[in-house]
């Protein structure tokens, strides 16, 4: 008997852990929720890949490989589409990954 995707995805985390590639696999998980926020807010519209291409000018072939996670778009192409379905795009940094702040100048002048 087959297994169902959520035990794929555990063992996908399981073996991350234990080579180390946590960072890739939550990269790829990003890259796939994007894919599916970009289907999903089509479909939301009522719009067909084809008027999307419409509205955009990207070709429909580009944009059925964007939302199957096949692409590597822009960050230009994401904007057009985002803006086509009414979004926008934006960069989210959680809180435990957040880059160091600057030093104060009391403490660059120790």
């Amino acid at each position: 008997m087959g297994r169902d995707f959520e035990e794929f995805m555990e063992e996908l985390r399981e073996e991350a852990r234990r080579t180390g590639t946590e960072d890739e696999l939550a990269a790829l998980h990003e890259h796939f929720r994007l894919a599916r926020q970009i289907a999903e807010r089509r479909l939301a519209l009522g719009l067909s890949q084809k008027a999307l291409a419409k509205r955009t000018g990207i070709a429909q072939s580009e944009l059925s490989r964007l939302e199957r996670g096949d692409g590597n778009p822009t960050i230009k192409t994401l904007s057009i589409v985002a803006s086509a379905l009414k979004g926008h795009v934006g960069l989210v940094f959680p809180a435990q990954k957040r880059v160091a702040r600057r030093k104060t100048r009391r403490q660059r002048g120790r």
